[in-house]
Parts: C-alpha cells; sequence; structure tokens
C-alpha cells in the first residue's frame, strides 16, 4: 500500500469509528428552538415599535419645549411668567398631557404588546 491508500484507510476508519449513531429527529428541541427564533423575532419588532415610539415621543417634547421657550420671549408672555414662575413648567406639562390624550385615546392604537 502506498500512502494515499493509507490516508484514505485512515479517513474511512475514522469516519466510521466518529460518526454519531443515527436517529430520529428530537421533536421537542426543534419545537423549543422554534418558539426562541419566534419570540426573538417578536422581540425585535417590538423594540423596533419602540424606538420608533420614543423618537416620536422625544420629537414632541422637544417641540412642545421650542414652541414654549420661543412663546417666553414674548414681553407680555415674559412678565406672566416672572409673576408666577410655576407656570413655566405647568404649561408644557398641560399641553404634552393633551398631545398625549390625543395621539393615545385610541387603545391599541400605539400599544408595543
Amino acid at each position: 500500500m502506498n500512502q494515499i491508500e493509507d490516508d484514505q484507510a485512515l479517513e474511512a476508519l475514522l469516519r466510521a469509528g466518529l460518526a454519531p449513531p443515527s436517529r430520529e429527529p428530537d421533536a421537542a428541541f426543534v419545537a423549543g428552538v422554534d418558539a426562541a427564533v419566534a419570540e426573538a423575532e417578536r422581540y425585535r419588532r417590538w423594540r423596533t415599535r419602540f424606538r420608533r415610539q420614543l423618537t416620536t415621543d422625544l420629537l414632541t417634547v422637544g417641540s412642545i419645549a421650542g414652541a414654549f421657550a420661543i412663546l417666553s420671549r414674548a414681553p407680555a408672555v415674559n412678565e406672566m411668567l416672572a409673576g408666577t414662575p410655576a407656570l413655566a413648567w405647568s404649561i408644557p406639562m398641560l399641553l404634552f398631557l393633551g398631545w398625549l390624550t390625543l395621539n393615545r385615546g385610541a387603545k391599541g392604537r400605539h400599544s408595543l404588546s
């Protein structure tokens, strides 16, 4: 025998000796993997929707705060806020609460579930 035949014989011996035994597919394992993949996909979709909603909410808060900051530079508004500083926080919060009420009123429209 030459070197090539010896190598081929050794390869065949190793394949036969090291091959895993034949068995039926494990249905429980396959079901578990399928469930894990489905859950990962559901979580990925939820995370995408959450990020989109968070971005929208942050932009809304920023725009309300920006509008309020611009309006507060008007002399009449500036005098009113100087006299009652609690309005400086309560007005934007009321505007944001109103926005939430209007945009979240339809149940499930912006649901993350």
